[in-house]
């Protein structure tokens, strides 16, 4: 785990055990310590569990050749990079800088005239699902995240989504053949029907087995999250 960035690590902290995630928090610079903690205070099915810290910022007062100056500086860009975001002095989302602008445009061009100012952007509480639906929506490849002030405080990207997507998928998947399985149980073995609100009309869970109590109980949790309708 050492070779993870800290973004990697967000995902697999719900999967390790408290021990292990302890030794790679010890292990972590203070900046990545801090971002894998922040991270982890949201729920998995929030945007600021999914966002990454690789944003690359400029200044409005800045000139295109400023950027470019910049950003030819750095070994590589962040994956899915396709913008850029502009802030202000306290980081503050003030707009978007497409990179395309950057290579379209005279050097000696001001930022001002560049930057669009109404992108689509995502609270770090925001919902998952509703941000797959907005990503779909106006097919973006990354957008900001900001807190309750407008501060800027991480990236969210297609892969991240499309990631969140496929694991909800899975789960989906797994719950319908759960359900399937519980009413081929509950017919062989005449048992007490139990409407678990799983999409099925109702399934009947052995009262007496642990096992059969134990899925209902997981199918009633899952099914009470938000789903992409």
């Amino acid at each position: 785990m050492s070779q993870l960035d800290a973004d990697d690590l967000t995902e697999l902290a719900d999967v390790v055990s408290e021990d292990v995630l302890t030794d790679v928090l010890l292990s972590l610079n203070a900046r990545d310590r801090d971002w894998l903690q922040t991270t982890m205070a949201y729920a998995d099915d929030r945007v600021g569990h999914l966002m990454s810290q690789d944003v690359l910022t400029v200044r409005e007062s800045q000139r295109v050749e400023q950027v470019l100056w910049l950003l030819r500086g750095r070994d590589d860009l962040p994956t899915n990079t396709d913008c850029l975001f502009v802030v202000d002095a306290r980081h503050l989302l003030k707009g978007v800088l497409p990179l395309r602008a950057l290579l379209l445009n005279d050097p000696q061009t001001p930022l001002t005239q560049l930057i669009l100012t109404d992108p689509v952007v995502f609270n770090a509480i925001d919902s998952a699902d509703d941000a797959a639906r907005a990503f779909e929506r106006y097919d973006l490849v990354s957008a900001p995240v900001v807190n309750e002030r407008g501060k800027l405080v991480g990236l969210l990207t297609v892969d991240e989504v499309m990631d969140y997507i496929r694991e909800e998928s899975e789960e989906d998947v797994l719950n319908m053949a759960t359900c399937a399985a519980m009413k081929i149980c509950s017919r062989r073995s005449g048992t007490a029907p139990v409407t678990a609100g799983c999409g099925c009309r109702s399934i009947s869970v052995p009262h007496s087995s642990p096992r059969g109590r134990l899925v209902y109980l997981k199918v009633r949790f899952r099914n009470s999250l938000p789903w992409l309708r």
